[in-house]
């Protein structure tokens, strides 16, 4: 008695399943995240439990005078007043201001991502990265961020 029909039906059910649900691993060319912008849809649906690695290089101005990269501003080349200041503008106090963040979903809780970052998903939705900073008027630049997903 042969299963071999049985198994190969699973198996496509399975295939088809996990594509319907947005559930499949994604591997994305750089994303740009710009600084004007609070969130960028990455175009990638994760799930609960799947694991989400993020590599951000680049350089943004938070203002006309403060530089940060993806980690966010260098605490040690701003003034502590304006650091308090700064810190007044953030979307999330996990992170430092200019840091690169993100969330799952449109209504999901931003969480630090940083130049690099492996985090497993709390939630099911679309990834939306973005900058730490509230006021993205004065702000210029962007970060690139290379996205994979398991």
């Amino acid at each position: 008695m042969k299963k071999t029909p049985c198994v190969i039906y699973q198996f496509v059910l399975l295939v088809v399943v996990l594509g319907l649900c947005g559930c499949q691993g994604a591997d994305k060319g750089s994303i740009k995240v710009p600084a004007t912008t609070q969130w960028t849809d990455s175009g990638i649906d994760v799930c609960k439990g799947q694991a989400i690695s993020v590599h951000a290089t680049g350089d943004v101005y938070v203002n006309k005078k403060i530089q940060s990269g993806p980690s966010g501003i260098d605490d040690t080349r701003v003034k502590p007043l304006t650091k308090l200041v700064l810190r007044t503008y953030n979307v999330t106090s996990k992170a430092k201001h200019g840091a690169l963040i993100a969330k799952i979903g449109k209504n999901g809780k931003p969480f630090p991502v940083g130049a690099q970052h492996e985090v497993k998903a709390d939630s099911k939705g679309r990834l939306y990265l973005g900058l730490n900073d509230k006021d993205l008027g004065n702000n210029q630049g962007h970060y690139l961020a290379k996205i994979t997903v398991k």
